[in-house]
């Protein structure tokens, strides 16, 4: 019984037969990139766009169409000659971050698939390779980089300790399974059609999100109210609100990703998890450390650890929502209140000192309950979002070799 080996677990109907194996640096030839840093680079004017490592890692797109990014110039000045015909990237290119602090940056690439006729150079801290014969279509190498397989063996090859860096020499030997062209079409248009998918959902989050902050600063400064009131607002002290609580250090080694009660620490995000909670549910917290002044509302119970403080025994003057909503529209205000030289942190002094300026109770549950209502929708559009990433995730790990 013959077994076909070499093809993907998840392929359209109408392909078959067995993928070819080449060495990436049997498909694509290395060029050489210039070295300037942030300081020789401008986002005015100029005449040649630059592709920093740093941009790679943080916001171009796996395909990179020049008409949808926002690439900085080469200071004038600085070219002088510099630059040749040569040096220039062209549509199928792909440019690769070569250093990183972490294996999830290291040899992380994009595709140029649109310039636009524009002159742009890979900069400092890349890899440029270009397609060689004819065995790509432009579209497909940006989401073949990203599938599982390829991303590990970039990883196995990056050496170094503090910062991971891999070289040409090392990029050439990974090994890559390559369709047809026309598999390879199907498969780019497919995995782009469902990248438009991720990037219409995060656009309307980020609509979403505008909204809600233009509201918040009209709702929650009094600019405009409600129908109906009319009373005048009070201010007050948070420490005359509230008691303010620190929680209490955990060890690292007790911490875990699969119990059910999150640890809530300096970060934006859960520490870990933990069988126990010292804190109820609908508890405002704030961070000491780390991502000083940090707001969130926590719905379930939690540990709160020694770099949080919670909000608890609120005065039946403020409700809940609302002093969440105001602190939260207040957050980069409660963030400049952070002091120190090494490990920033938020004295509980400075905490108990901020000023809360709210209506009646009344308006402040309208209030709140019109900006909650704005919150779930963001987070129905924002687990929309996530599962397409997984759906995205899963499918360059069965549709690649």
């Amino acid at each position: 019984m013959n077994v076909t080996k070499n093809v993907p677990e998840l392929r359209f109907k109408e392909f078959s037969g067995e993928w070819e194996e080449k060495r990436l640096g049997e498909l694509f030839s290395f060029l050489s990139t210039n070295s300037f840093s942030r300081d020789n680079l401008n986002y005015e004017i100029g005449e040649v766009k630059n592709i920093h490592y740093g941009d790679i890692h943080t916001k171009f797109r796996s395909l990179f169409d020049i008409t949808k990014e926002y690439a900085p110039f080469i200071n004038k000045e600085i070219l002088n000659g510099k630059i040749t015909e040569i040096n220039f990237c062209k549509e199928g290119d792909i440019v690769i971050a070569d250093a990183s602090e972490d294996y999830e940056g290291i040899g992380k690439a994009i595709e140029l698939v649109n310039l636009n006729n524009e002159k742009v150079v890979a900069g400092l801290h890349t890899l440029m390779a270009r397609p060689i014969n004819n065995k790509l279509i432009i579209g497909f190498t940006g989401h073949m980089l990203k599938s599982n397989n390829v991303r590990y063996q970039i990883k196995m090859i990056a050496q170094g300790t503090k910062v991971l860096s891999i070289s040409s020499k090392r990029m050439k030997e990974i090994p890559l399974n390559i369709p047809a062209l026309s598999e390879q079409q199907k498969i780019a248009s497919f995995l782009t059609a469902v990248d438009k998918k991720i990037e219409i959902v995060a656009k309307k989050i980020k609509h979403l999100e505008n909204y809600k902050k233009g509201l918040m600063q009209k709702l929650l400064t009094g600019e405009i109210r409600f129908p109906g009131f009319n009373d005048e607002w009070k201010e007050e002290r948070l420490g005359n609100i509230c008691k303010i609580k620190k929680g209490e250090q955990l060890n690292k080694i007790s911490l875990n990703n699969f119990d059910k009660y999150p640890v809530i620490n300096g970060g934006i995000r859960p520490s870990g998890y933990l069988n126990k909670y010292n804190k109820n549910e609908n508890t405002i917290v704030i961070s000491e450390g780390g991502a000083c002044g940090y707001t969130n509302f926590i719905k379930t119970k939690f540990w709160s650890g020694g770099h949080c403080y919670t909000l608890e025994e609120l005065k039946n003057i403020i409700v809940v929502e609302f002093l969440y909503q105001y602190l939260k529209f207040n957050e980069k205000h409660v963030s400049r209140l952070r002091v120190g030289s090494g490990l920033l942190n938020i004295q509980q002094k400075a905490i108990s000192n901020f000023e809360i300026l709210f209506p009646s109770l009344p308006e402040q549950q309208k209030i709140a309950s019109f900006l909650s209502a704005i919150d779930k929708k963001i987070e129905l559009v924002s687990k929309k979002l996530e599962n397409l990433k997984t759906y995205k995730k899963g499918l360059l790990q069965k549709m690649f070799l």
